[in-house]
Order: C-alpha cells, then structure tokens, then sequence
C-alpha cells in the first residue's frame, strides 16, 4: 500500500477536531440523563416502599414521613433537571436552549437542596425559607418546561408560536412568584394567573403539533448552517470537500454521486 494511500485513508478514518467536539458535548447530557433518570426510578423505588411499609404498620411518624417527602422530592428534582438536561445537547449553536437547559439544571439542584434543608431541619424554619422553596420549586419546573418545548424544531414562520408559549411561562412563573413573595390575595391576580396558565396549556399543546407536521428535519435543527450542503468524503479518491444536496460530482475524479437526507421517522418506516 502506498503512502498516498495510507493518507488517504488516515484522512477519512479519523475524524478531525470539530468533528470529535459534538461527540465529547453529547457525552454530557447523556451522563446526566443516565444520573437524574437513576435518581428518579430510586425515589420511586423508595417512595413505594414506604407507602406499603406505613399501610403494614399501621404507623406513620416524623421519620418515614420525611423520608417520604425526601424521596417526592428527588423525584421532582430529578424530572425537571431531566427536562432541562435534554435541551443541552443542542450546543452553543443554540444559545437559549443551551441556557435555558443550564439555568434550569442549576435550578432543580438549587431546589432540591432548599427541599432538603426544609424537610430535615430539627427546628421550625421560618416564613421566608417557606416562600423560597415555593419559589425554587416553580422556577425549577418553568425552566424545565421551556427547556423541552424548545426542543420543538419548528420552522421560522411558526416559531412565533414557541416564543409566545415561552412568554405565557414565564409570565405564570412571575405572577405564581408575585403571589407567594407579596401574599397577594385580590381576585384578580387569580384570574390573571389563570388566563396564563389557559394560554401556556394551549401553547405547551400546539407547539409540539406543529413540530409534528411542519417540523424540520432532524438534520436541519441540529446543525442549520448544513441543511443544504454535506461534507463528503469521496470514497475512489479520498478527496474531502462540501457540495449541495443532490445529484454531484467529485471535482477530484469525477465520480457521481447522489445525497439525501432523510428524517429519521421515514427511514424507520420503510
């Protein structure tokens, strides 16, 4: 074999730099997801246990009912900071995603530890740690509910719908905030709040619809800049270079080729 060729085939067997980066960034949310998804089936676990357990005994004291509320709380924790983790393997080319994923799994940790705090505290603590776990609770939640719908690869005409259900969240995590910080108590901030919540049902429903029937390709949402073009290389000559979608020649040897991209639902349909 050839030095040429040898090159040639070093050149297309191992991937450059840019190529290895998405690999090492997906190897984050997947340790995470594997972390928070073990968390969540354990305090499931646990917390079944402890409801036989309290239902044999005939018994419930201080103890088993913290441990329940322990485990109930990993469980939230745990499904709000999976939430946010999912949109973190869109990367930085996605910069709300990518920090609306980070904010929400500091959040649910912020949450849990507050929660921990309040349910294993041998003293009585006070109104305002009270209200700060509410508060945590819901910013935890809203940001893991905005992470996942903005997982949605929606189109730019329909996007608007993905921006109007992110404001309707974060409006109904203000005002939730406004009520529990200021003890607000007037019958309009309740119907305010659920006007709110109407428009975020409505928004959380339609978003993932749309996606559904106008959505991108799974290509296209995960790297924008490449929808119309691939970099190939040629397997007669090695040669690597970018070319549009389609029909196209190797501008090294000539050889013909044809790319498609596919969704991954229609390869698994056929």
């Amino acid at each position: 074999m050839s030095a040429q060729t040898e090159n040639r085939l070093r050149l297309v067997e191992e991937p450059t730099h840019d190529e290895r980066s998405p690999e090492v960034a997906r190897d984050l949310p997947a340790t995470l997801r594997k972390v928070f998804l073990r968390s969540l089936i354990g305090s499931l676990i646990v917390s079944a246990a402890m409801g036989i357990y309290a239902f044999l005994q005939g018994r419930w004291g201080q103890t088993e009912a913290r441990i329940l509320f322990t485990t109930l709380s990993v469980s939230f924790c745990s499904m709000t900071a999976l939430a946010s983790a999912a949109a973190y393997s869109r990367g930085r080319k996605f910069p709300l995603a990518y920090g609306l994923s980070i904010a929400g799994v500091g959040a649910s940790i912020i949450a849990f530890l507050l929660f921990m705090g309040g349910i294993w505290s041998f003293k009585d603590f006070n109104e305002s740690y009270a209200k700060a776990m509410a508060i945590a609770g819901i910013v935890s939640f809203s940001l893991g509910h905005a992470s996942v719908l903005g997982l949605a690869s929606l189109p730019g005409r329909l996007r608007r719908v993905y921006w109007l259900t992110l404001c309707a969240i974060a409006s109904l995590a203000a005002v939730s905030t406004a009520l529990i910080l200021f003890e607000l108590e007037g019958e309009i901030y309740f119907r305010v709040l659920g006007i709110i919540g109407i428009l975020d049902g409505c928004g959380t429903l339609t978003t993932p619809i749309l996606a559904k029937l106008h959505g991108l390709s799974s290509v296209q949402a995960c790297n924008p800049e490449a929808a119309d073009e691939i970099t190939l290389f040629c397997p007669q000559c090695g040669s690597r270079k970018a070319y549009p979608l389609g029909d196209i020649t190797c501008a090294t040897c000539g050889l013909k080729l044809r790319v498609e991209v596919v969704k991954e639902d229609d390869t698994q349909a056929g």
